[in-house]
């Protein structure tokens, strides 16, 4: 699986953003994406929030898994309608995310 910096490399050039101005649209540190960027940490699930709050054409599932390789573009509108009608599998869970920055978790 291909790691989630590449993928936030690939919003900023598809953005034509630098991780500077990403941080400051998403609202977190600079030092926060250049350790994401560098590998030395994880996004959070905040971070991954600001996100998808920010960049609502951005699919979470792409974003978080890397799924959903089929469409070229995985920052396209496009691609966030398809993936949403292309759910032909179980639910495993559902994860709520509330707008105190905490989550629930329902599993099947």
């Amino acid at each position: 699986m291909e790691d989630i910096r590449l993928r936030l490399r690939e919003i900023l050039k598809n953005q034509s953003i630098n991780a500077s101005e990403f941080a400051k649209k998403i609202n977190v540190q600079r030092s926060s994406i250049s350790h994401i960027l560098n590998g030395r940490n994880k996004p959070s699930l905040e971070i991954i929030t600001k996100i998808c709050k920010e960049f609502p054409e951005i699919d979470v599932e792409w974003l978080i898994f890397g799924k959903d390789k089929q469409n070229p573009s995985p920052t396209s509108k496009e691609n966030n309608d398809n993936s949403k009608n292309n759910i032909n599998s179980e639910v495993e869970k559902i994860i709520l995310l509330l707008k105190d920055g905490t989550f629930k978790e329902f599993k099947n």
